[in-house]
This record gives C-alpha cells, sequence and structure tokens, in this order.
C-alpha cells in the first residue's frame, strides 16, 4: 500500500487478506482507532479456504472444462483434488453441486486428453489411491460411484486407462484390509450389471476381459445376492448363437484368434465369432471354480452349488450343450454339471426334473416388449401397434435331465473329455482338472479318474456306486458312433477308436469290481447295451456313405 512507517493513518482490512488506504475524512478512522504508528492489517489463511470467497469448487471445475492440453487439465484435476482433500467445506459443496458428476462429464468430453497421472490424480480424490494400506473402506464413496464406476469415462481413453482402473478394483478387493466391505459396497454400486455390459464391446483386450472376469469372480464369491447371479447366467446365456450358426467349425488357435473353415463373421452378421466362445468359456470357468471352497478345486461348496441351481435351473446349464455349439463351450458346461451332481440331492432333483426356469426370472420387459418402445415409437411391436403377450409356460422348464442328455450328448461324441467328464460322473469320483491334451485310453482314463493306470488294481476296491444313469449315457454315444459311417474312417481314427475304448472300460469294470455285479444283470442295463447294435434306421451302407 506504499504506507510509510511514520504514517498516522493504518490501513483497515476490507475483506480477507486485502487492504484498502482510506482516504479523506475515513483516514481519521485508523488514526484514532489503532493510534500512532501504521499498522498492516492481514489474516493468513489457506487457498484452500479463501477459494470458497471466490466461487469454490465450482470455480475449479471451470478451470477442467477449460482446459485445453493435456498439462492444463492435469493441473486443473491437481488443484481440484488438493481443495477438496484439504477443505472440508469444498467436499461437501461438490456433493452439494453434484460436482463429481460434473466432474465425469468433463472427462468423458475430454477423453482424449486423460492420462495414468490423471486416473492416479482421481484414485485421490476418491481416497482408495494407496489401497493395500487403507485401513478403512471406500473413502469417499459418492465420488467413487460417479468417477470410478462411470465406465465410459476410461474405457475409450488412451494407453487402456480401463485396465488400470479394473486392476485397481481387484487390488480393492483382495489386497485392502476392508476387502470384504469393499466388495459389498461394490455390489451395492451395481458394478456386476456395469461389468457385464462393458464385456459386450468387442473391441476389448484380451488382458482387459481377463481383469473384468476376475473381478466378476470375486463379487459373486459364495453368491451372496440371486439376482446378481441371474444376471450372470443370462448374460452368459445371451453370447449363444441361434439355432442356424453352427459354431462347430469354429477352430480356437492358441494365440486366441479364430480361424474358420468354410465360411465368415459376416454370414451370420458377426454370430460366428472366436472371441465371443472365448467369453462364453471364460465366464462358464468363473462359474465352474466358484463351486468350489479353495481355488484347487478340492471341496464342492454344496451351499454354492444349490444356489446355483435354484437361482438358474437344470434347463439352463443344457443349453450350452446343444448340438451346433462350440465344443469347449459343451465340455466347461458339462464339467459344471456333474460337480453339481456330485451332491446327491441335486442329483435326485435332476433325476426327477424338479428345478428349471430359473434363468427366465425378471424377463417381463422382454416378454410384453416394454423395451420397444423408444422415444414414443413402438419398436417390436405388431402392425396393429398391439403388443404380442408371451407367457413362460414353467411346466416345460421341469424335466428328468438324463433324457435331455440322452440327446444332446451324443451329438458330441468326437469330444474326447466328455467321456472323462462321464466317466467321473458314472464312478462318483470328483473332478479336479481337465489336462490339455487328453488321449483316450483305457490307462489315461484310469490315471485321469484315479491318479494311477488301470494296471493297477488297488483303486477298484474303492468303487462302490456308481451313476447308473451316466452308464447308460455313455452307452448311447457307443450307438450313435456304431451309426456313423466308421467303415469308411482310416485306421486309428477317432470313430473306430473311441468305441473300443468305451468297452474296454466296461469290460474292464465287469471283471475287477464285484460290487457292480447287480448293474450289469439288470434289464435296463442289458436292454441299453443290446440297443447300442442296433442302428437308428435300416439304410443300405452305400447310402449312408453318400449322405
Amino acid at each position: 500500500l506504499a504506507v510509510s512507517s511514520h504514517e498516522n493513518a493504518t490501513p483497515v482490512k476490507l475483506i480477507h487478506n486485502a487492504a484498502s488506504h482510506l482516504n479523506g475524512p475515513a483516514r481519521t478512522i485508523g488514526a484514532a482507532v489503532i493510534g500512532y504508528l501504521g499498522v498492516r492489517a492481514f489474516v493468513p489463511k489457506p487457498v484452500a479456504t479463501n477459494l470458497q470467497y471466490v466461487g469454490g469448487a465450482a470455480a475449479i471445475l471451470g478451470l477442467v472444462a477449460m482446459a485445453q492440453d493435456v498439462e492444463g487439465l492435469y493441473a486443473a484435476v491437481k488443484a481440484l483434488v488438493c481443495v477438496v482433500k484439504s477443505n472440508p467445506l469444498a467436499s461437501k459443496e461438490m456433493e452439494r453441486i453434484k460436482g463429481y458428476q460434473l466432474l465425469a462429464m468433463l472427462l468423458k468430453k475430454k477423453r482424449h486428453l486423460l492420462n495414468s497421472h490423471i486416473l492416479h490424480l482421481t484414485f485421490s480424490l476418491v481416497g482408495t489411491v494407496d489401497s493395500s494400506h487403507e485401513t478403512s473402506i471406500i473413502p469417499n464413496t459418492t465420488a467413487f460411484q460417479e468417477l470410478l464406476c462411470d465406465f465410459e469415462v476410461w474405457l475409450h481413453a488412451p494407453y487402456e486407462l480401463h485396465l488400470s482402473l479394473f486392476e485397481h478394483f481387484i487390488e480393492l478387493l483382495t489386497e485392502s484390509s476392508e476387502a470384504t466391505n469393499n466388495a459389498k459396497l461394490l455390489r451395492e454400486f451395481q458394478l456386476i450389471p456395469k461389468l457385464l455390459l462393458t464385456l459386450r464391446n468387442t473391441s476389448l483386450s484380451q488382458p482387459t476381459i481377463s481383469a473384468i472376469s476376475h473381478v466378476l469372480s470375486l463379487l459373486l464369491q459364495g453368491f451372496p445376492n440371486p439376482y446378481h447371479l441371474l444376471r450372470f447366467g443370462q448374460f452368459i446365456s445371451s453370447t449363444l448363437p441361434t439355432f442356424a450358426v453352427c459354431e462347430k467349425f469354429v477352430v480356437m488357435e492358441i494365440n486366441n484368434e479364430e480361424k474358420i473353415d468354410g465360411g465368415n463373421d459376416d454370414d451370420f452378421g458377426g454370430l460366428l465369432s472366436a472371441n465371443l466362445i472365448l467369453l462364453r468359456n471364460r465366464l462358464l470357468d468363473i462359474l465352474l471354480k466358484l463351486l468350489f471352497t479353495t481355488k484347487e478345486k478340492c471341496i464342492v461348496n454344496a451351499q454354492a452349488c444349490e444356489e446355483l441351481v435354484r437361482t438358474l435351473g437344470f434347463d439352463w446349464l443344457l443349453m450350452f450343450m446343444e448340438e451346433h455349439l462350440h465344443s469347449s463351450s459343451v465340455t466347461a458346461a458339462l464339467w459344471i454339471l456333474v460337480v453339481l451332481l456330485s451332491n446327491q440331492p441335486i442329483l435326485t432333483k435332476f433325476k426327477e426334473g424338479l428345478t428349471g426356469g430359473g434363468w427366465l426370472d425378471h424377463t417381463d420387459s422382454v416378454l410384453t416388449n416394454k423395451i420397444g418402445t423408444v422415444l414414443g415409437f413402438n419398436v417390436g411391436r405388431s402392425a396393429g401397434g398391439h403388443s404380442t403377450l408371451r407367457e413362460i409356460n414353467r411346466d416345460a422348464c421341469h424335466f428328468p435331465g438324463f433324457p435331455v442328455l440322452q440327446t444332446l450328448l451324443p451329438k458330441h461324441t468326437n469330444v474326447p473329455e466328455l467321456y472323462f467328464l462321464l466317466m467321473t460322473l458314472f464312478l462318483q469320483q470328483p473332478v479336479t482338472e481337465l489336462p490339455d491334451s487328453l488321449q483316450f485310453d483305457l490307462d489315461s482314463i484310469w490315471t485321469f479318474i484315479f491318479g494311477v493306470p488301470a494296471s493297477n488294481s488297488t483303486v477298484v476296491g474303492s468303487i462302490h456306486t456308481v451313476c447308473t444313469e451316466a452308464g447308460f449315457l455313455l452307452l448311447g454315444m457307443l450307438r450313435s458312433m456304431l451309426n456313423l459311417p466308421w467303415q469308411s474312417e482310416e485306421e486309428g481314427s477317432w470313430l473306430r477308436e473311441y468305441p473300443v475304448t468305451l468297452m474296454q472300460f466296461f469290460r474292464y469294470l465287469y471283471h475287477n469290481v464285484p460290487d457292480l455285479a447287480h448293474m450289469w444283470h439288470s434289464p435296463e442295463f442289458l436292454c441299453v447295451l443290446a440297443a447300442s447294435v442296433f442302428p437308428f434306421n435300416i439304410r443300405p451302407y452305400s447310402e449312408m456313405v453318400r449322405h
């Protein structure tokens, strides 16, 4: 203010951290009140507090909106983080003016300027930047929900920032001391439906899909919410193609690329895709792991099995064994079914067809075409504008399971994994892992089921009860192979070798397991065994080869 130290007029404070040199008659106020020597009035306050007098958090959001380059955006976001973290009033103001939602909108518009540093600042704003040492649950739930759970902000940003975001979720669910509470919060934020919707994006890389799958498996652990399990199951079923699309010609390559014989993706509007099959199999594998209490798949979680059957039903699982589906999906679905049927009460329900149709719950919007009304226009309705009334016939969802398997599995006789799984079900043995390369012979079967070759007869004493229906399934697949033109196949082909191996399997049990004598002599088994050598229809061999 250029006031001399001998000036007897004192600057009078007008606003915080500001002063003015009074003129005219007002000069005597300072002299009269303060005294002889001049005094400079200054009240020190932090910048974060002073910003409240010039617009507060809204002013800094304006700086974010005006940022035109990466450096400007980073500086504006950093200023906002510093103010909100150091001033409780600014934090409350952000919630009052929906500031986090505004920030998400601004970042979405400036998506091309985002980088890992800005994402790290966002973690700091939310309070989860150091999740491994965090002693409390997610501190700022509003900011977390508006910024980190809005995947549109980060999904198409440079440097695959969404992958870093999903990895951050994994840290919150695994490394944090409050991982359980964090998982509960993320479920409340409806993160599972959002992640499933994100998986529909075909541009996602395999590491990103793997990270999303990991988050889903952590959130679904123990199936705490039946609705989330229902949404998960419905999403997996949405990856199934129509019956007009046959996936059997898709060859899954090691590098996760697709190779299709006799067609391309455009033939069926992109429905024939190895990536879609990989996604389906990955999610089915998650479901399989959730049925066990440990990662080693040693102990089956009976409660999780019951919840899966109750929520989705057996008919949902049988959909993945249709004739036109890829063999890897059929194998994954049958593996889940075999684990479920290791539980005797569930096996009884499957035989009697007591549970089914659960996966069709909450589909009223589809049935009544409510989702077909967009902006006042009727989409997907009849020409007269009337909704087509559809109802789910729940009775059709309840059917004995093994007769249905008897019609489905013989369509996949060339898949060796199915025989191994059915044999473990037949012998009531647990399935821990399927080897990558399977050789379908008697020693491989015994090594897979019991861990020792067939020449070691010590394991036959552990076989006391069997699932007879699984044996009938194996004989049904045998009959299907014998009805194929195996005579035209070369020596060593699967169509010539698999029937021989199956009969060796039954013959070995017949000679070495006396406890199964009652089954061999039962009328049901003898009828199915005799039927395996009868053709489905009487046609000349030449006609069978020609067709």
